[in-house]
C-alpha cells in the first residue's frame, strides 16, 4: 500500500508537471495560480513526510542547489523589481525548479518509474495540441493575426509566448517513436499507428504556433527520436529494427501527406524567408546577449550574478530578456550558476545518451533515449529564449540524473550480492574439505 501511494503521488506530480502550462491558455486569469503552487507543492510536500528516508539518499542534489543559491544571493537582495516581478516572486521560482529538480531526482530511481513518468508526459502534450487546434477551429479561444515582412500567419490565444509552449510539446516527440519498447502489452502493430496519428496531431498543432526557434527544436528531437529508435534495439532483434523502419516511413509518409493536404509548414517556411538576420531586431538581441556574455567572461568574469540591470547597462538592450537561458543564467548567479547549469545540462546528455546504449534492459535504455532526445529538442530553446524558470526541464534533469544513480546502485547491489554468495559458497566448500578427507 505504501508503495502504492508513492507511485501515486509521483504520477500526480508528473501530470501537474505536463500540465503546468495549462493554467496560461486561459486570458484574464491571474498569473498568480498555477498548478505548481496550489498542486505540485503539496504533493511534493506529502512525500517529503511520507518518505522521507529517500531524500536524504544522496547530497549530490542539494550541493548544486546551494550553489545556485549561493551564485545568486546578491541578485535576489539587491535587483530590486525585474519584469514586473519582486525579489519574493523570483525566490519562489528558483524555489521552485529546486523543488521539481529534488522530486524527481529522488523519485525518478527505477525503470517502472521512469517508463510512468515518460508516458503521462508524453499524453500530457495532447491537452495543448487539443487547445492549440480548438482555438484554431474557433471552437474555443481565437486566433491572433501576426505579420512578419509580407508573411501573414495566425497563433492560438492564451496569455502565452508561442516559443515558450513549445517546451510543453517535446515530450510528444521525445517520447512517442519510443513508446513502444517502454510497455510490453503495447507490442501490437495497432498501437504503433495510434502513436503515429498522435503524433501527427500533436505536430499540426504545434506548427499552428509558428515559432521559428520551435519548430527548429521539434524537428532535433522527433528526428533523434525517430533514430533511436532504431539504434537502441539489440541486434539480434532483425524485426525490431524492421518494425523500426516502418515506424519511421509511416511517420514521414504521414507527415508528407498533411503537408501535401494542408500546407501546415508554408508559413513558418515564410517566415524563415522572410528573416534577414543582418536586420532582424530579435537576433540582434540576440547577439547581444552572447557577446555581453562572452565578453565578461573572458575580461572580469562576475563570481556571483550581476543582476540585469548590469546587463542592460553593457549590452544596451534596456528592459529585454536576454533570450537565452546560459546568458540568463549567468546574469542572476555568476560563473557560480553558469557552471552549475552547465554541468547539469551538459551531464544530463551526456549520461542520457551512453546509458540509451548501455543500459541494463531495453525498457530503462528507452527512457534515457527518450530523456536524451528531449534535451536534444530543448538545445535551440535554451539557446534562443529565456525558459530557466520553466519547471520542465529541471524535472527531466532531474530524472536524468535520478535514473541513472539508481541504476548504479542497482548494479552495485547486484555485485555485492553476487561476492556475498560467492563468499558464502566458498565458505561452505572450505569447511566441507576436512569432512571429506576424514571420510
Amino acid at each position: 500500500m505504501k508503495k502504492d501511494t508513492s507511485l501515486f503521488l509521483i504520477n500526480l506530480a508528473t501530470l501537474v508537471l505536463g500540465l503546468d502550462y495549462l493554467w496560461n491558455l486561459f486570458p484574464g486569469l491571474p498569473a498568480f495560480f498555477s498548478l505548481s503552487r496550489f498542486v505540485f507543492l503539496g504533493v511534493f510536500f506529502a512525500d517529503l513526510l511520507l518518505y522521507p528516508g529517500k531524500y536524504l539518499r544522496s547530497i549530490n542534489i542539494y550541493v548544486a542547489c546551494g550553489l545556485i543559491i549561493v551564485g545568486c544571493m546578491p541578485f535576489l537582495l539587491l535587483e530590486g523589481d525585474v519584469f514586473g516581478e519582486n525579489i519574493i516572486s523570483q525566490g519562489i521560482k528558483l524555489l521552485g525548479i529546486f523543488a521539481y529538480l529534488i522530486f524527481f531526482y529522488f523519485n525518478c530511481s527505477d525503470a517502472k518509474t521512469a517508463r510512468r513518468i515518460c508516458t503521462i508526459l508524453f499524453l500530457s502534450s495532447g491537452v495543448i495540441a487539443i487547445y492549440v487546434i480548438g482555438s484554431q477551429l474557433e471552437i474555443f479561444g481565437y486566433k491572433i493575426a501576426r505579420w512578419r515582412g509580407a508573411i501573414q500567419f495566425t497563433s492560438a490565444s492564451g496569455i502565452f509566448d508561442p516559443n515558450i509552449i513549445a517546451v510543453y510539446f517535446l515530450p510528444v516527440f521525445a517520447f512517442g517513436p519510443l513508446v513502444k519498447y517502454r510497455w510490453k502489452n503495447m507490442s501490437g502493430k495497432m498501437i504503433n499507428l495510434v502513436v503515429v496519428l498522435y503524433i501527427c496531431v500533436c505536430f499540426v498543432a504545434f506548427f499552428q504556433l509558428n515559432t521559428r526557434s520551435g519548430s527548429l527544436a521539434v524537428a532535433a528531437c522527433m528526428i533523434a527520436a525517430l533514430t533511436l529508435r532504431f539504434l537502441i534495439i539489440p541486434r539480434q532483434e532483425r524485426g525490431g529494427r524492421l518494425n523500426a523502419i516502418l515506424f519511421l516511413a509511416i511517420v514521414v509518409a504521414s507527415l508528407v501527406y498533411v503537408q501535401v493536404q494542408y500546407n501546415i509548414l508554408d508559413p513558418i517556411i515564410g517566415i524563415y524567408g522572410e528573416t534577414d538576420i543582418s536586420t532582424d531586431s530579435s537576433f540582434a538581441a540576440r547577439r547581444a546577449a552572447y557577446n555581453y556574455l562572452l565578453k565578461d567572461l573572458f575580461s572580469s568574469p562576475d563570481l556571483l550574478g550581476g543582476g540585469y540591470h548590469a546587463y542592460w547597462k553593457e549590452s544596451g538592450w534596456s528592459g529585454f530578456w536576454s533570450h537565452c537561458v546560459f546568458v540568463d543564467v549567468y546574469i542572476k548567479g555568476g560563473v557560480i550558476f553558469l557552471l552549475t547549469y552547465l554541468i547539469l545540462f551538459i551531464g544530463s546528455v551526456v549520461i542520457s545518451l551512453k546509458k540509451a546504449f548501455s543500459g541494463e534492459d531495453l525498457i530503462r535504455r528507452s527512457c534515457f533515449a527518450g530523456f536524451f532526445c528531449f534535451m536534444v529538442g530543448l538545445l535551440p530553446l535554451a539557446a534562443t529564449l529565456s525558459i530557466g524558470n520553466k519547471k520542465l526541464p529541471w524535472a527531466i534533469m532531474g530524472c536524468i540524473f535520478g535514473l541513472a544513480a539508481g541504476s548504479r546502485n542497482k548494479k552495485m547491489k547486484e555485485i555485492k550480492d553476487g561476492t556475498e554468495n560467492k563468499t558464502n559458497n566458498n565458505s561452505w566448500y572450505c569447511d566441507s574439505q576436512p569432512t571429506e578427507r576424514a571420510n
